[in-house]
Order: structure tokens, then C-alpha cells, then sequence
């Protein structure tokens, strides 16, 4: 890209005459045809010299309001990756469990020979997918008529029955399903086929399960009666040891405490990526135009206008170009983050919702709306070093 719009300027320049480019290039003040359709002769001339600044140089004006939009766009997905995340962590799999000590065997269990504590609820699960749709894994877990370990609430957040079939939410969504539609899929395991109707949508962040009663589980399957290889528990269990493949207790902090850690280096990585375009862009845009108006300000300074007045006129021109640049940074975030998540949903099975946090919407605006301020005023300090003898220089 960077050589073809190099190839494309240096033959525009050698396509002039070489007295018009010892001249110092043509003037460039030709009334456009969306100027003449503005009709600029009905406004004040502060906001007519303002607009035509702007409609005088549409490339410019496309580049900076792309160029804020894709600032305010890296910094919205940043903080809303974190958001998300967030979301995901504190509403999603850890506060999932009443019974936050998870034990799993290496072998099946059977609850006549190995039942389960006080305390303690069986469960048996295994790992399916869609038919025609491999990438899309999940658990289908079963569970007792009564259990309270694992908490299960409809969209409203009325609790649903253990008695039924449940799909969550993020699942459903993914699979086009909804109460009353039938879900076909295939054991990871064996190959083997299956087909349950759904009765009950799970709230959820993220996760993908589909819970059943652990009998009717044991009975699709071909298990026998009262098999269990998973149990959760109100507190720890004296299990053998050497049965277990694996203990997951929610109750510790540190297990969870490196989940946050990608997420705040990734949110923080963006968001100087983001500042940093902001920066570039807009130090770009308005050095170009105080430079593109040298001739302009110095005249402006021998009817004497002062440099506040100046820089409000000149720099000022750029700001609506700025404001609907952060404006669409929220459409093109969600339009951006729609098709990555869904791609790490195809690719890596992981569902991320997104979600919006309006103080984030807020906070991009004002960093990137704080950058068009530093820039103006470091721009604005070139205005006042150009002297007013320029203006009979022709410099323009």
C-alpha cells in the first residue's frame, strides 16, 4: 500500500511542468461543486472559512475521520474485550456451582457400590457435538431430579427444573434452538448418535452445556443405572485418592487468579495502540493544515487577528470531522468484534459475548477527544512562529 500511493504521488509531481514546480506548485483554492451546493455565502464567516477548510480537501477529511474511528475502535474493542471477559468470569463458569469443590474419577462410578457423601450430589457427563458441526463441542451432563449443586436459571432468572432438558443460552444461539426444537448430536467418545427435545433455556456467559436427569443420561448413553464419574461437594470429601483423576476447588483465589492476567495485558497493549494512532493521525492532519494555510494565517495576522482567534478558526475547522470519527468507532467495534468472536467461536470453541459498558464509550471519547486537544495546542504553537511578512511572499 505504502508504495503504490508512492508510485502514484511521485508520478503525479513528474507529470507537471517544471516551471509550475520551480514555482512552488499551483494554488490550490478551487471552489468544489459540494462547496457551491453548501451555499457557504448564508453563514457567518468564521463557519463558512471553517467548512470550506474542510470541503476543499476531502481525501484529508476521509483520512481523519477514518483514522479517529479506527482509534476510537481499537480502544472501545480493548475495553470491551476486558468487559466481556469480566462478564464471563464473574457471572459465568465460577459463580456457576453452589458446591464449589469439584472431584473427578478416573473411572466410572456406581452408586450402589460408591455412594455419594452428605454433602455431595453425583454427576456424569460427556463430550458431544452438532451433527455436521465437529468444531462445535460441548458437555451433555446428567444430574438428580433434586440437586441444588449447580445453579440453573431461565432468562428471566426463575430457577429451572433437573427433571427436563436444558440448553444455555450461548448454546442455543449458536445452534439456532429454541424450546421445543429437537438437537441432534454425536459422542466424542464413540461416534454414537443421539436426539433430545429441548425443554428449558439456561441464562448463561459463555458456557455450553446441555443438562438432562442423570438416569435418562445413563440410559441414552447404555450406562448402567446410577453411574456418576464427576461429584460436586459443599466441602472437602475423604475420596480415594487414587480413583481421582482431578480436583477443581473454586473456593481458592489463586486458581483463578491468571485468568485476569491476558486480559488486562491485552486490554492495556490496546489501548496505547489505540492513543498512539490518535496521536499520529491527528498530529498529521493538523500540522497539514496549519501548513496548507501558512500564507492564510499570515495574513489573517496583519488584519490582526490574534492567535486564540486563530487557532480557533484554523485548527477549530477539523473538530466535527473529529467527533463523528469516535462516533463510528462504536459501529465498526461491534461489526470488528462480531466477526473475530465468531471466528474464536468457530475455531477455538469459545464463546465470547459481547458487551457494551457505557462508561467505556465514554472514556474512549475523552482520551481521544483529550489527544485532539494536546495536538491542536502543539499545533497552535506553530501558528504564532509564522510572521506576518509571509503573507507577502506568496507562499500560497
Amino acid at each position: 500500500m505504502i508504495g503504490t500511493a508512492s508510485a502514484l504521488s511521485i508520478r503525479r509531481i513528474l507529470g507537471k511542468r517544471a516551471a509550475d514546480l520551480m514555482k512552488g506548485g499551483e494554488k490550490t483554492g478551487k471552489v468544489t461543486a459540494l462547496e457551491r451546493a453548501l451555499r457557504l455565502d448564508r453563514f457567518r464567516f468564521a463557519t463558512a472559512f471553517r467548512i470550506r477548510e474542510q470541503v476543499r480537501s476531502i481525501p484529508r477529511l476521509l483520512f481523519l475521520v477514518l483514522g479517529v474511528a479506527a482509534a476510537s475502535m481499537v480502544m472501545l474493542f480493548g475495553l470491551t474485550y476486558s468487559h466481556s471477559m469480566d462478564i464471563v468470569t464473574e457471572r459465568g463458569a465460577l459463580t456457576r456451582y453452589n458446591y464449589q469443590i469439584e472431584y473427578n474419577f478416573t473411572e466410572v462410578q456406581d452408586l450402589k457400590d460408591s455412594p455419594v457423601p452428605a454433602g455431595a450430589e453425583p454427576y456424569n457427563t460427556i463430550r458431544v457435538h452438532p451433527e455436521g458441526r465437529e468444531a462445535v463441542g460441548f458437555y451433555l451432563t446428567g444430574m438428580l431430579p433434586d440437586s441444588v449443586g449447580m445453579k440453573l436459571n431461565d432468562t428471566r432468572g426463575s430457577p429451572l427444573p433437573r427433571n427436563q432438558v436444558n440448553i444455555t443460552e450461548p448454546l442455543a444461539t449458536r445452534l439456532q434452538l429454541a424450546v421445543g426444537d429437537t438437537l441432534r448430536f454425536v459422542s466424542k467418545l464413540d461416534g454414537a448418535s443421539y436426539t433430545l427435545r429441548i425443554d428449558g433455556i439456561i441464562q448463561a456467559y459463555g458456557e455450553q452445556f446441555v443438562t438432562m436427569p442423570l438416569e435418562e443420561f445413563n440410559r441414552l448413553t447404555g450406562q448402567p443405572a446410577g453411574s456418576y464419574r464427576t461429584v460436586l461437594a459443599s466441602q472437602e470429601m475423604d475420596f480415594d485418592e487414587s480413583k481421582l483423576a482431578g480436583v477443581l476447588d473454586t473456593r481458592d483465589p489463586g486458581a483463578f487468579e491468571q485468568i485476569g492476567a491476558p486480559t488486562s495485558l491485552i486490554m492495556g497493549s490496546v489501548s496505547a495502540l489505540a492513543v498512539l494512532i490518535a496521536v499520529v493521525i491527528l498530529f498529521l492532519v493538523t500540522s497539514l493544515i496549519v501548513e496548507e494555510n501558512h500564507g492564510t494565517v499570515a495574513l489573517f495576522k496583519v488584519l490582526g487577528y490574534r492567535r486564540r482567534e486563530l487557532a480557533r478558526l484554523i485548527l477549530n475547522s477539523a473538530t466535527p470531522a473529529v467527533v463523528v470519527g469516535i462516533l463510528l468507532g462504536l459501529p465498526a467495534m461491534l461489526a470488528f468484534a462480531n466477526l473475530l468472536f465468531g471466528l474464536v467461536a468457530e475455531t477455538l470453541n469459545m464463546l465470547i459475548p459481547i458487551t457494551v459498558n457505557p462508561w467505556h464509550v465514554l472514556i474512549s471519547f475523552v482520551v481521544i477527544f483529550v489527544v485532539y486537544e494536546i495536538t491542536k495546542w502543539l499545533s497552535g504553537r506553530k501558528l504564532a512562529k509564522i510572521a506576518m511578512s509571509d503573507a507577502l511572499k506568496g507562499a500560497e
